[in-house]
């Protein structure tokens, strides 16, 4: 589905990265948006980029699982 996309990660050196980036950055963004406003920014992003991956895709998003 279109909100999946955003949980979708190539290997786990991925998954670790943007786990690390959302620690980093993520902080100092909902400080400074506040919690509401931080939590509709995920989602508009995480629609945004399914919607955008959606259209730009010619087939099946490929994800790799770990277990």
């Amino acid at each position: 589905s279109i909100f999946t996309y955003a949980f979708a990660h190539v290997d786990f050196f991925h998954l670790l990265f943007n786990m690390w980036y959302l620690w980093v950055f993520g902080n100092a963004v909902n400080r400074r948006i506040g919690n509401a406003n931080y939590v509709l920014t995920c989602v508009g992003v995480i629609l945004f980029v399914g919607i955008l991956g959606r259209v730009l895709s010619s087939g099946y998003l490929l994800v790799l699982r770990f277990a």
